[in-house]
């Protein structure tokens, strides 16, 4: 069987099996309270007082959350000059990897190739249950399981989790999100993509929630930084997070993804957007609020386009189809073989073919409908005490109490940035649109509700649910807070929305599931016959939020024929894509004076002042903030982004064309240094 260790190529994301100052150094960011293990980001301590960086993007929802009209961090930046001065932030927390270690035999020692997949899950789930149990080291510790290789193999990993992370510092947006979602994804890139948060403790160093008395972590290890110049063709590491490939992905999945998926999901997320934006153009009251979700999505938007279009051009389908012609070709030179794998691609085939039948209609149902409106997603968390007050006996009131005091703070987290007018257009829109890409019979009575009372009019049913609903307003769902009654919930037309919903839903994923467990049966098959058709290889496991290292070096590349794409970006080239009419490509003052009278300080490259810079490291999602080192193990700048040629990578790395781009660590300091006047955070650091 394959081994996980690190290796020195390009290609591939390899876990991490020892402990190193650089793997002590990074940080795995995720939302306060989720279970460990699925992180969005990664960051990097930088000082031994628990300062750390990441991408500006990255803590685009910490930095929205603390904004307001009066006080607009997102737009204007925000530096803390004295301890005092950083914000507490409620919503992030920042987790260090403690160990790792293999225990497959431990999780599949009640598994065996008789039991149905249902069965094996449940088997899997119950050792994995044991181990994390053992490993939490009565709560010391969080932990998880994750599986590898489609399952063929499991590794056990041990964090410690900080929940007292403060924003420190964020450039304004005219650098932070300098280029905005034109150049997203985009080289030349010019995007000073960073912020920087620290990490605080008790006084005994141990992880507690926030309280005015805990201190800055006394980190075990930060990364020094380098103010040596990188050139081409240097050596660069990359440690992080990445959240999920699918490399070893069949020919039939890549086809579901390109026909199927993707273009449900980029005409969803499409009408979504452009409803958002349009009223955050409005009203800059409902920009801030929805700044983030708007970032988030338009994200994924485009990445989702990007892929199908990388899907295309580089002619994945078949190119897998020519491996598993290969793969077919191996399994019939042995009896053995054949009877072991010789089925395995015909049964994925018919396995994707039924599923595709299902895909446009459960994206749709989710995406289109339940997390269309975020009312809907909001009246969800009310499920809870609606059973409860279906059967409120004795022992439920206490878990009532309880279930309303949460209930509480998620209200005032949810109305702090919601415009009931702007969601009440998407639930329209969303509704309407779905009616095409649904399955005949769903949400029927919906449906003809819209086309007799209201002639079709989806804006005017949308609104009367809003109006009677105590969902869409904070101080009916208070109200309803303060003496929650059954009959309420049961009347309540948005409760009634989610809860057909849901049965919708649950009747469309019986059907989605059932497929979806045969082909991950299959895959983790095909894997094993991979493995064992080239066991000189040594595979690297698809990503999926563990951390990985990653080797590369400085590199250009040439996106298309006759074009040559520099290594590296400057701000003479940022003040040259200055659009004073667009709000993406503003250039603050202070940034045009400084570059025409090049003071630059110690960050500058003889008369340049570097911005970004690319490498040929693989990285993917979730990798947003991970330290880039040289060969010394010095800092010397953020990965952020991939590039718009190679948008297909997780799903197959491309050497010529594939790169991260970085921002320099010397752009960081001088916007810290030279705009913001920071010097007190560059009085932490360890520069070399």
């Amino acid at each position: 069987m394959a081994t996980c260790s690190a290796s020195p190529p390009d290609e591939g994301m390899w876990l991490v099996n020892k402990p190193s100052a650089l793997r002590d150094a990074v940080v795995g960011l995720d939302e306060a309270g989720a279970e460990v293990g699925n992180f969005f980001c990664t960051a990097e301590v930088v000082s031994a007082e628990g300062l750390i960086f990441t991408n500006h993007h990255c803590g685009f929802s910490a930095i929205q959350s603390h904004s307001s009209l009066e006080h607009n961090y997102l737009k204007d930046g925000f530096w803390a000059f004295d301890r005092k001065d950083e914000l507490p932030d409620m919503g992030l927390q920042a987790s260090f990897l403690i160990r790792m270690e293999n225990v497959t035999k431990l999780v599949l020692e009640d598994v065996n190739d008789s039991i149905n997949e249902k069965d094996r899950d449940t088997k899997i789930a119950t050792a994995i249950s044991r181990l994390t149990k053992e490993a939490e080291n009565d709560g010391e510790y969080k932990t998880n399981v994750k599986s590898f290789f489609g399952g063929n193999e499991y590794y056990l990993f041990v964090y410690r989790v900080y929940r007292d992370v403060r924003l420190v510092g964020t450039p304004a947006a005219s650098i932070g999100e300098f280029g905005g979602e034109t150049d997203n994804w985009i080289w030349p890139r010019h995007t000073g993509d960073f912020c920087i948060f620290r990490i605080y403790t008790d006084k005994e160093g141990n992880p507690v929630d926030y309280s005015p008395e805990n201190i800055p972590l006394k980190a075990a290890s930060h990364l020094p930084i380098s103010l040596k110049a990188y050139q081409k063709y240097d050596e660069t590491t990359i440690l992080g997070y990445p959240g999920s490939t699918d490399r070893y992905l069949t020919s039939y999945g890549i086809k579901l993804e390109l026909e199927q998926s993707n273009p449900v999901l980029i005409k969803l997320i499409g009408k979504k957007l452009d409803i958002w934006k349009k009223d955050m153009e409005k009203d800059k009251k409902v920009d801030i609020m929805y700044a983030a979700k708007y970032d988030e999505y338009a994200n994924a938007w485009k990445n989702y386009i990007g892929v199908n279009k990388g899907i295309r051009k580089l002619n994945l389908i078949n190119r897998k189809k020519k491996a598993e012609s290969a793969f077919q070709t191996w399994t019939q030179q042995d009896p053995k073989t054949q009877i072991k794998y010789g089925e395995v691609l015909k049964n994925l085939d018919s396995a994707y073919s039924r599923i595709a039948k299902f895909t446009p209609g459960m994206y749709a149902l989710s995406l289109g409908t339940l997390k269309s409106a975020e009312v809907l997603n909001f009246a969800k968390e009310f499920f809870t005490v609606y059973s409860i007050l279906i059967d409120l006996g004795s022992n439920n009131k206490q878990i009532m109490e309880g279930n309303l005091m949460e209930l509480r703070e998620k209200s005032k987290v949810f109305f702090k940035d919601f415009n009931s007018a702007t969601d009440l257009k998407v639930l329209a829109a969303m509704f309407e649109l779905c009616r095409n890409e649904l399955p005949s019979g769903y949400f029927t009575e919906v449906y003809q509700a819209i086309d007799n009372k209201y002639e079709g009019n989806y804006t005017e049913w949308a609104e009367r649910l809003y109006k009677k609903s105590i969902f869409s307003s904070p101080q009916r769902v208070n109200s309803f807070l303060d003496n929650p009654k059954l009959k309420v919930l049961n009347k309540d037309p948005l409760m009634q929305l989610v809860t057909g919903v849901y049965l919708n839903m649950m009747d469309l994923a019986d059907s989605f599931n059932t497929n979806l467990n045969n082909i991950d049966g299959l895959e983790r098959k095909l894997m094993a016959g991979l493995m064992e058709m080239k066991p000189e290889t040594q595979f690297y496991p698809d990503a999926n939020s563990t951390m990985r290292i990653s080797h590369g070096k400085v590199l250009d590349y040439f996106p298309s024929d006759a074009v040559q794409y520099n290594y590296y970006t400057t701000l003479e080239g940022l003040l040259a894509k200055e659009d004073t009419t667009n709000d993406e490509f503003i250039v603050p003052e202070k940034l045009k004076e400084l570059c025409r009278t090049k003071d630059y300080g110690e960050y500058a490259d003889g008369n340049e002042m570097r911005v970004c810079f690319l490498t040929n490291n693989d990285i993917s999602g979730g990798n947003s903030g991970s330290p880039v080192v040289n060969s010394h193990g010095e800092l010397i700048g953020l990965a952020f982004d991939g590039n718009w040629e190679a948008m297909s990578c997780d799903l197959a790395y491309e050497p010529e064309l594939q790169r991260t781009i970085c921002v320099d660590i010397r752009y960081v300091l001088f916007v810290i240094d030279k705009v913001a006047n920071a010097q007190n955070l560059i009085h932490e650091l360890t520069l070399r």
